[in-house]
């Protein structure tokens, strides 16, 4: 699960899953994996969260996906990845 608030320039947020969100930065074309924080919900009945914070630029953009996209394969039965994600 992934939990964000854009405060003006600023995404406060909460990500408990796998894969995490990757922040393309605009300007540089730098990417970036946004932290995570403990097990994914569901897993334990009670868990500790950690909030982070990271500043979003002009043209910056936010990139949710799904394991199923990284670990599609291909006739010869190659994983598409994260690196041609």
């Amino acid at each position: 699960m992934f939990y964000g608030v854009l405060d003006g320039f600023c995404l406060h947020y909460i990500n408990t899953g796998h894969p995490p969100p990757l922040l393309v930065r605009g300007a540089s074309g730098e990417i970036t994996e946004l932290a995570t924080s403990g097990l994914p919900l569901g897993v334990r009945k009670e868990i500790r969260l950690e909030e982070f914070s990271i500043a979003i630029e002009p043209n910056d953009v936010v990139m949710f996906y799904t394991d199923g996209i990284t670990e599609a394969r291909n006739d010869s039965g190659e994983f598409f990845g994260g690196d041609r994600l």
